[in-house]
Formats: structure tokens, C-alpha cells, sequence
């Protein structure tokens, strides 16, 4: 995440919000490369579901829809994950197989990821 390269110093006294550049401010920022957004539900939030899909992306030539319902990324299953981890293994991989249930069927999904920005 963006934050990840900044120092956060919380001025309460002078209601501001401080942003220091840390080591890792040069390094690379993924985005996200897959084309999916995604809305986490249910308990613990460890549901997941895709709410939209991005145009020319990886995840609209996979043939994704709003509305699938996530169960696992390469053989794991979402739920054990938080909706942050599962983001990070989006970010991080090349490619990944995603298991999706759509209208009662469940769909495995090949899914090649790559830099949209």
C-alpha cells in the first residue's frame, strides 16, 4: 500500500496529518493488476465477492462478473484470508487460478495479471 512508504506523524494540536518519506518510498507501487474490485461480507468480513470489473483488464478477459463470489486463490481458500491478503497475493502474482461460485456453479478461472498503470 501507498503508506507503506511514509513515515505518519498525527499533529493533533495543529489538526494535521504529517507524511514523511521512508526507505521504501522509491520502491515500485503495485496497483491493482488484476482488474478486480472487490467488497468483503459476511463474518469476519472473510467473504468475498466481485463488486465491479475494470475494462481491457485481466480479470474482464478472464470473463469475471460483478457478483462472483470468490473461494479460493490457487487452492486456498479466501477465507482464511483477510481482504488485505488477498489483495497482496493479487498484487504479487503473474498469474493464479481463482475458484469462483457464479449463479450455483463453481468455476475455476484463470487469471494472467499484469501492470493496467
Amino acid at each position: 500500500m501507498i503508506l507503506e512508504k511514509f513515515k505518519i506523524i498525527l499533529d493533533y494540536k495543529n489538526n494535521r496529518i504529517i507524511l514523511e518519506s521512508n526507505s521504501r518510498f522509491d520502491e515500485p507501487t503495485d496497483y491493482n493488476r488484476s482488474g478486480l474490485i472487490l467488497e468483503s461480507a459476511g463474518e469476519n468480513y472473510r467473504t468475498f465477492k466481485v463488486k465491479a470489473v475494470a475494462d481491457d483488464s485481466p480479470a474482464s478477459e478472464a470473463r469475471l462478473r460483478a457478483g462472483d463470489r470468490l473461494i479460493a486463490i490457487d487452492g486456498q481458500l479466501v477465507s482464511e484470508l483477510s481482504l488485505s491478503e488477498l489483495r497482496f497475493k493479487l498484487q504479487r502474482a503473474k498469474a493464479c487460478e481463482l475458484l469462483v461460485e457464479r449463479n450455483g456453479a463453481q468455476l475455476k478461472v484463470p487469471l494472467n495479471l499484469r501492470d493496467l498503470i
